[in-house]
């Protein structure tokens, strides 16, 4: 699912 544009977002937002 990390190819997601809203997964991609929270993780590089720092939601990891």
């Amino acid at each position: 699912v990390l190819d997601d544009p809203r997964v991609q977002e929270a993780y590089m937002g720092g939601v990891v």
